[in-house]
């Protein structure tokens, strides 16, 4: 291998582990994802119409959103693999899930639309681990993760004996810290992330083992209802007030039917759903800078990116759809030109039977030279 094809290896290898280092100030992303048209499962009504409105909360004010809908088992778990990788550098994330959601056979589980069961055998499957909805985003080091699961019963057609018999028995999720497998906040899951250096804040609709009502049709659920309304009012609160809000007011309003649970790791994460000027409990307003949008993440990776192919192809397919993903496309043109251009202006080396023609010795060593060390190898 020659010094330029290395170099042109070694240049694609750090393009493709080392993705454009971009500034991450302030970067935001967040994770939603509704589920209700069950294929075995009861019915829902909300959960798509609340993940969107809280989708389209979370993008206005700045969030880089990736939204999903009626998902099931296999895509679910493509889509938090992408979220995964998607979220890298960010410093604040919030992911928020409504559907059905339980503790099937020891594990907090949340249901993708084709998760099965078997009333007679109490056997499941094709549930997915709520761990593995956390690890989505366990690399950031501010993390917001709101559940509006435990919707209703989930298994209508199964009697109470059969549910109880179902792998180790059926209950709304758990406290989330139980460790392992089974918790948010344990052990389990593997991987890198940034566990030990977060602030983690979860938000259940409900408490431990309980329910969380669907709400009414064509509406939104008691949960989701109050969420929004608090991020319309306080945008600029504390997730961690605000989310205490949230859960005194559904409580009220449901006169203690149901009662969202607030949970913290690592102290509360310092973020709100504004970015910046965010509004203490007291009322002091601290100044955050201003997060940046995608464009002007776009912007920055291009101009950090600007005349080398391989940072500009890296660069395209992070950002792709903005305009500055069309600046590298035009770059990336440009420089391919080039290289042809180049290419196409190199003299053809003389052929062997020319070389093999010449006369004397001479006449074949200025055939040689002209031939540039073509067949010197």
């Amino acid at each position: 291998m020659n010094i330029s094809h290395f170099s042109l290896c070694l240049a694609i290898a750090i393009t493709l582990f080392f993705p454009i280092s971009v500034s991450a100030e302030a970067r935001r992303v967040a994770l939603v994802i509704g589920n209700e048209q069950y294929e075995r499962l009861g019915a829902l009504n909300n959960p798509v119409r609340d993940a969107k409105a809280i989708a389209a909360q979370l993008r206005s004010h700045g969030f880089e959103v990736r939204d999903y809908y009626n998902v099931r088992r296999n895509r679910l778990l493509d889509i938090l693999e992408d979220f995964r990788r998607f979220s890298r550098g960010a410093t604040e994330a919030v992911a928020f899930y409504a559907g059905h959601g339980m503790a099937l056979g020891g594990r907090d589980v949340i249901a993708p639309i084709d998760l099965r069961y078997d009333c007679k055998t109490g056997d499941f499957s094709r549930a997915v681990k709520l761990q593995d909805f956390r690890q989505a985003i366990a690399s950031v080091p501010k993390q917001v993760i709101i559940l509006d699961a435990c919707r209703n019963k989930p298994f209508p057609k199964c009697s109470s004996q059969s549910i109880a018999r179902m792998a180790g028995g059926f209950r709304a999720l758990g406290r989330l810290e139980t460790g392992g497998e089974a918790g948010v906040f344990g052990a389990g899951g593997g991987g890198n992330d940034n566990r030990k250096n977060a602030s983690v804040l979860v938000a259940n609709a409900a408490l431990l083992g309980k329910l969380a009502s669907d709400g009414i049709p064509g509406s939104h659920s008691p949960f989701v209802r109050v969420l929004l309304a608090r991020f319309k009012s306080s945008p600029r609160g504390m997730f961690r007030d605000l989310l205490d809000g949230v859960a005194r007011d559904v409580r009220v309003n449901t006169q203690g039917r149901q009662v969202p649970e607030i949970r913290v790791q690592g102290g509360p994460p310092f973020m709100c759903l504004a970015g910046r000027e965010c509004q203490a409990r007291d009322g002091t307003l601290v100044s955050f800078p201003r997060p940046l949008t995608r464009t002007e993440l776009a912007e920055k990776a291009y101009t950090a990116a600007k005349g080398n192919e391989n940072k500009l192809v890296a660069m395209m397919g992070r950002y792709d759809g903005t305009i500055w993903s069309e600046y590298a496309r035009k770059d990336i043109e440009k420089i391919r030109r080039k290289r042809n251009m180049r290419l196409e202006n190199i003299p053809e080396p003389p052929s062997i039977e020319e070389f093999m023609k010449s006369r004397d010795q001479k006449s074949r060593l200025k055939t040689l030279g002209e031939m540039g060390g073509w067949y010197e190898k």
